[in-house]
């Protein structure tokens, strides 16, 4: 039996249900719906895709080649072609040969050209030689350089630096790879660690002493190396209170502790001695210093050493000061000066001192001394050969003195007013003494105390004069005189300078100018610069220097008065104090004089005498 399912009748949908879909889908920005029998808008929508996809296409196109740029580096040398390594010592002893071998590779896949390498060396850093030789000073050109290969430079040299220290190899690596047009530099640094020397220092000397017993230092300098050393320099550092009596060898200059050792072979050893005795104020443990090193073609001194030997003073029997002028150090006076001196002794130990003799010498380099001695205050010493010396004929206590006693001795010296030929302008004075202990009266000791260095300060001097008249009686002045009430006189200033001893720097002269006073503008000087301030009323003659050649030098400008009626029967203050002051070249003292006002009474013009009272004016 058949049968069949009845068909659904599709319902129809409203026309404005149709149209609200439409518009959703295909409305413009103006709500509207286009006409769509026309082709119009949609050729708009074409062109739109085809300029959006252009404009991707193109941006892929940049960004692809930015990353191919990123990726191959066509200029950066980030990662190098030429590798460079360098291979140093570890450790590194100054003053002997050491090799440094430069390695050079091509780890790119393409050949290099103008291949170079440059060493740079620190300073101190001495070339010997090298394997294959350079072809320029400390550069080695390899020229071509293909793909994988490599080679070897050996390099000799000789650090001189100081101990310790670290250093800085460099080398300069220039090539150019086959594709490119430009060259590639690279810089590769090695560090050298120097933290020993082929130079080895030893001192040694006593462990104790006492005050005024010759004693003797030994320092020896050795060449470790199997090489031979050159230009070193031992220098020896002593105390200010040890008294260095020889020398042995002598050292490179006079007066000096240094020694210029040329050479030293291998494990050759020098020795040096040093031989004198302590001061008797010297107290506690005292080192001696010595230190070698090289000396560079610039006189710069490379520490390779040190060492210090400590010498411990035992307490002395006798004590021994020397003052001079109320100073214990090395001190500058001046000619006509006195020099006062106070010294002052002490047994400090537990035992009498038998026969005591005390004296103060005076050496100079070279030169007769600068002291007065036929007028001198001893107190009562006996001047001898540049010595004054005391013992118990002079001073009783002298013959046996106690534990605990003292004494003074205050003794002036009048130093010369000038410095005639053949005298020295320098000296030195020391105290000493020698003692025997009664208990062992066959050991006598010396002691000897601290030198002081008196240095003399240039001969100079200074004179301030005005004058009217000039020392053959011209008139360098004008107007009248003496000086009238209501009429202008002008007078002339003169400061004068001898010097003959040293040279002098940096010098001045100033005075002030009362109000009533005219400065002139008319001046002249042998050297340096005359200026007058208006605001303060200061004249300052500056000079920057005075060879003692010169003997003297002279400087004069023009001031001049209108006296009032309240000046008359007066002289009148024409300048206020003057006062000069100059550094002495040699003794780096300043050298100060001060001179007193000057007045219209011209003391210094013997033409001028009795006509310097301001007198009336009798046409008024």
């Amino acid at each position: 039996m058949g049968f069949s399912l009845p068909l659904k009748r599709k319902r129809r949908r409203p026309i404005k249900d149709i149209e609200r879909e439409l518009r959703v889908i295909y409305h413009g920005r103006d709500g509207r719906i286009p006409d769509l029998t026309k082709l119009e808008y949609q050729r708009k929508s074409l062109l739109t895709a085809i300029l959006i996809r252009m404009s991707i296409l193109l941006l892929l196109v940049f960004v692809i080649g930015i990353g191919f740029l990123f990726y191959w580096h066509p200029y950066s040398n980030t990662n190098p072609s030429l590798q460079i390594e360098v291979e140093a010592p570890q450790a590194i002893r100054t003053g002997e040969p050491n090799l440094y071998r430069v390695r050079y590779a091509n780890t790119s896949k393409q050949s290099l050209a103008a291949v170079q390498l440059t060493a740079h060396f620190p300073q101190g850093f001495v070339f010997t030689e090298s394997l294959p030789k350079p072809t320029e000073p400390f550069t080695w050109t390899i020229g071509s350089l293909s793909p994988s290969s490599n080679g070897v430079i050996e390099i000799w040299g000789i650090p001189y630096l100081s101990i310790p220290s670290t250093a800085s190899m460099q080398i300069l690596s220039t090539y150019r790879p086959a594709n490119m047009n430009s060259d590639f530099q690279d810089i590769t640094t090695v560090p050298l660690y120097l933290t020993e020397s082929v130079v080895k220092l030893a001192l040694s000397g006593p462990e104790k002493t006492i005050p005024g017993d010759k004693i003797s230092y030994t320092i020896t300098v050795q060449n470790i190396s199997e090489h031979q050393v050159k230009n070193l320099r031992l220098y020896l550092k002593t105390p200010s209170d040890f008294f260095i009596e020889e020398l042995s060898p002598a050292p490179t200059q006079n007066n000096t502790s240094f020694w210029d050792i040329e050479w030293l072979n291998s494990n050759q050893t020098m020795s040096y001695v040093l031989t004198g005795t302590f001061a008797s104020e010297a107290t506690g443990s005292i080192p001696l210093i010595a230190e070698v090193g090289f000396v560079d073609a610039k006189e710069n001194f490379l520490s390779q050493a040190q060492t210090e030997w400590n010498t411990e003073l035992l307490g002395g029997n006798l004590l021994l000061h020397l003052i001079a002028n109320g100073s214990n150090t090395n001190q500058t006076v001046a000619l006509s000066d006195r020099l006062r001196i106070s010294l002052d002794y002490k047994n400090t130990g537990s035992e009498p001192l038998e026969n005591v003799v005390l004296w103060l010498t005076f050496q100079t380099e070279n030169g007769k001394l600068p002291l007065n001695f036929k007028e001198a205050d001893l107190e009562g010493g006996l001047f001898e050969d540049n010595r004054i010396e005391w013992d118990e004929k002079n001073i009783s206590n002298l013959s046996i003195l106690n534990p605990g006693e003292s004494g003074i001795l205050d003794i002036m010296i009048p130093i010369t007013p000038t410095i005639i030929e053949n005298m020295s302008d320098l000296f030195t004075i020391q105290f000493a003494a020698s003692l025997k202990p009664i208990k062992d009266s066959q050991i006598k000791h010396t002691i000897e105390g601290t030198p002081l260095q008196i240095q003399i300060n240039s001969d100079t001097s200074f004179t301030s004069m005005i004058r009217y008249f000039n020392d053959d009686g011209v008139a360098v002045g004008s107007g009248p005189l003496p000086p009238v009430v209501g009429k202008k006189t002008t007078y002339r200033v003169f400061w004068n300078i001898h010097n003959q001893l040293h040279d002098l720097e940096n010098g001045s002269i100033t005075t002030s100018l009362p109000k009533t006073i005219v400065w002139e503008d008319r001046s002249i000087s042998d050297q340096g610069i005359i200026r007058f301030d208006e605001t303060t009323r200061m004249v300052t003659w500056f000079i920057p220097e005075i060879s003692k050649t010169s003997d003297s030098i002279q400087a004069w400008f023009d001031i001049s008065i209108t006296p009032t009626e309240s000046d008359i029967g007066k002289f009148i203050k024409l300048t206020n104090p003057t006062a000069f002051e100059i550094k002495d070249s040699v003794t780096q003292d300043t050298i100060h004089v001060s001179l007193p006002l000057l007045t219209s009474e011209l003391p210094d013009d013997p033409f001028a005498s009795s006509n310097g009272v301001v007198m009336a004016n009798e046409t008024l």
